[in-house]
């Protein structure tokens, strides 16, 4: 990101009258029935390319077999800018941090049913009359052993309930990130930087990632127009729900 994130949202983490009391990061999920409240957010790259087509952290091919570059290799870490973040030179586990965790208030954000009184979108797979479901989303991935290219998922599948039947498994301490809830890219790397911030400034704010569902979904006798009445239906009730989710969040906030 080069710095982007850091600097588009730093200076109103850092002290001073600028300064946020709720920052969230926002983006389309992988379904299309549910926005997911992201929890664990990690360090970890991914091999996909960015639209410079250039993938920073790449598979490599190791005796024929394709298999992960380690959390210390090249750049498959996240670095932020040293304005910013301060870190070693070399390569250091916890500095920053593997994972960083949301503050968002996961319960009042369930509990508000934000889809009520929504009307779903055409096709929507989400039971009932209103808008869509909200899940705490509390898997991740990670190498159990940072020197050794084998990953483990942990809390899979996603909970259904809130609260879950059993408390979801945290990253162990001794492990390195693969992928936080929101995946090993852009999502995952936007809700890290901002919770990174947050930390590093040491402020008890609610801060996270909530991922949207997915809003291209286009009536199937359209194939070449940009827009139509289901995508316009799709994308009126996803913006509805975040921008009451958003509200949810300031109103849970102590002044």
């Amino acid at each position: 990101m080069n710095g982007m994130l850091e600097n588009t949202i730093g200076p109103f983490i850092a002290p001073g009258p600028q300064q946020v009391a709720v920052s969230i990061t926002m983006s389309q999920g992988g379904t299309s029935v549910e926005f997911d409240l992201e929890n664990w957010n990690g360090r970890y790259h991914g091999p996909s390319a960015g639209n410079d087509n250039i993938a920073v952290c790449p598979r490599v091919r190791v005796n024929g077999v394709l298999q992960f570059q380690l959390p210390s290799t090249g750049d498959c870490d996240i670095y932020p800018p040293r304005s910013w973040v301060t870190y070693p030179d070399s390569w250091t586990r916890d500095q920053p941090s593997q994972f960083t965790t949301t503050t968002l208030p996961i319960a009042a954000l369930i509990e508000a049913m934000t889809g009520n009184g929504i009307p779903p979108p055409p096709g929507d797979a989400w039971p009932g009359p209103d808008a869509f479901n909200v899940v705490w989303h509390t898997s991740f991935t990670e190498f159990p052993d940072c020197t050794m290219p084998v990953v483990k998922p942990v809390n899979t599948p996603v909970p259904t309930t809130y609260p879950p039947p059993n408390p979801p498994t945290p990253p162990d301490p001794g492990a390195c990130a693969e992928s936080g809830g929101g995946g090993d890219y852009l999502s995952n790397e936007s809700a890290y930087r901002n919770t990174l911030l947050r930390d590093t400034f040491g402020l008890a704010i609610p801060a996270g990632h909530i991922h949207t569902p997915i809003m291209s979904h286009f009536d199937p006798s359209n194939l070449y127009n940009v827009t139509d009445a289901s995508f316009e239906a799709w994308r009126s009730a996803i913006v509805t729900q975040a921008r009451t989710l958003v509200f949810t969040v300031v109103n849970s906030t102590p002044p």
